[in-house]
């Protein structure tokens, strides 16, 4: 019986499997929107490099749309008839679009010039689709809001440039939106330059909103945070850099939140561990300018600061955080940021400057594993940690410099533990092993799989030192390596040393 029951289950699995297929563009079907009518559940379509002048519409399907070659080569453009991709049928997460430029689109009455996230049905809620790895460019709206993106998708490591809402509200982004290591920048609108969040729990992490101009209604040429449109649960704005966005009210009595305007109500809007530098706030008429945050938001472990005119208002809550001008609460301070090479928009704290280590002292520790540090981009501390899985090994091999990027690392071996050793054998990888690998010298701790530093030391029976130049390579910042030392005689492994991870950094 059990083995009639497992083949059933084989049967059933194997039939599941076969249903979900992949269909290509235009090797299957001409068009795209061809393949999405033909698709299943799950099925995914493979679109070939070109450019595609059609709307497409997933027609509430859970299906992958992905292009072959990227977004670089593969492009939607509807030639300015309609909105480039539709999700009006409560599509979720596994209705998937990937590695497309989105351009040319444009719509007078649906949210969304690019990509428009609705619910046409009137039932089951907003479509809520993930777009990945896309280009979201030059698209508009005339009568509606979201010259790029208009409802309630996931956008990850996507680009979002130079799309335009017009009267409306999100140049970039308008609705209950999710983001996630994205580039906000070029956008426009009357209102949220960049972004026009709802706060029925949008959120935006590790994301660039750079900058966007807010024109007519001049709120938020960065980040309009406004009350959500079924109820109001959060907004939450997380390690994000927001630097050179522009409010113009010439129209305005006064032009509110260059960076960020709160129209939410208290409590909704958090801005954690985010740099906010030098946004604008221009009017003609006079009234309160803000070129950092206006409104009712909760600022910790920041820095806002060098916005025109004021950074935050008596509305904004802060704590832990760098403001220009001060603003009370714990923790906070008013002094200049030091930052790695802010000229090239490196907003790395550099050794010494005010904020590090500055942050809520109940906030994660940062990469380093050193109190929270204020800003979306920490000091990154060099730091050599001894490992040695389960103590069998010698501790002969200990680091005597930090690794600070630009220097040379000292590190020192002590061959004593093997007095017939010939040479002590430096090994570096990316990584360790997860259990250490035992072997009659001793545990094997590091991968050997992608070796990335050998160096020979001659053995003299006491302490041999060795060093290494790091180059003075910013994008080196945060690497972290599993080194290990093998005593050899001759070519014979005799011994083995504990392994160090080492971090380089400032």
């Amino acid at each position: 019986m059990k083995q009639t029951l497992t083949a059933i289950l084989l049967v059933g699995l194997g039939s599941l499997a076969s249903a979900q297929q992949t269909i290509t563009v235009p090797g299957d079907v001409s068009n795209i929107q061809t393949a999405i009518s033909i698709a299943n559940p799950g099925d995914t379509i493979l679109v070939s490099p070109g450019t595609y002048n059609e709307t497409i519409d997933f027609l509430g399907k859970a299906v992958t749309v992905e292009s072959v070659g990227g977004p670089d080569v593969t492009v939607l453009d509807p030639l300015g008839l309609a909105n480039v991709v539709r999700f009006h049928n409560q599509e979720r997460g596994n209705s998937i679009l990937r590695g497309f430029t989105v351009t040319g689109g444009v719509s007078t009455t649906d949210p969304g010039g690019g990509i428009s996230c609705l619910n046409l049905s009137g039932t089951g809620g907003p479509a809520s689709p993930l777009i990945q790895n896309c280009i979201i460019e030059d698209n508009q709206t005339t009568l509606a809001s979201g010259g790029g993106v208009g409802g309630n998708a996931t956008l990850e490591d996507c680009i979002i440039r130079n799309n335009d809402a017009g009267i409306g509200c999100g140049g970039g982004v308008w609705g209950a939106a999710q983001l996630r290591n994205c580039l906000v920048t070029g956008n426009a609108a009357a209102n949220g330059g960049g972004l026009y969040l709802l706060g029925d729990g949008s959120s935006v992490e590790d994301t660039k909103i750079l900058q966007n101009v807010a024109l007519d209604g001049a709120r938020g040429g960065g980040i309009h945070a406004a009350p959500g449109l079924i109820n109001n649960t959060s907004i939450v704005i997380e390690r994000c850099t927001i630097v050179g966005n522009t409010s113009n009210g010439l129209a305005q009595a006064s032009s509110r939140g260059g960076a960020i305007h709160v129209s939410a109500p208290a409590d909704v809007v958090s801005v954690e561990k985010c740099t906010i530098l030098y946004n604008h706030a221009v009017a003609s008429i006079g009234g309160d300018d803000y070129g950092g945050i206006f409104g009712p938001a909760n600022v910790w472990d920041s820095i806002v600061r060098e916005n025109e005119f004021n950074q935050v208002n008596v509305a904004t809550t802060c704590r832990y955080s760098n403001i220009g001008g001060g603003c009370p609460g714990i923790g906070n301070l008013d002094a200049p940021a030091i930052f790695v090479d802010a000229d090239n928009e490196n907003y790395m704290l550099v050794p010494g400057s005010p904020g590090v280590d500055g942050g809520d002292p109940a906030s994660p520790l940062d990469p380093d594993c050193t109190r929270s540090d204020q800003g979306a981009f920490p000091l990154f501390q060099a730091s050599v940690t001894i490992r040695n899985g389960s103590g069998v090994n010698p501790v002969c091999f200990h680091g005597l410099s930090f690794p600070v990027i630009g220097s040379t690392w000292l590190g020192r071996v002590d061959t004593s533990v093997e007095p017939t050793a010939t040479v002590a054998l430096v090994i570096g990888d990316n990584g360790f092993l997860e259990t250490p690998f035992p072997a009659v010298f001793g545990e094997v701790m590091i991968e050997l799989d992608s070796i990335i530093l050998v160096i020979p030391v001659t053995a003299t029976g006491g302490f041999d030192s060795f060093s290494v130049p790091i180059p003075n390579e910013l994008n080196l910042i945060g690497f972290d390596g599993a080194i290990q030392v093998f005593l050899l005689n001759g070519l014979n492994v005799i011994g083995a040393c504990n392994a160090l991870q080492v971090k380089l950094g400032l």
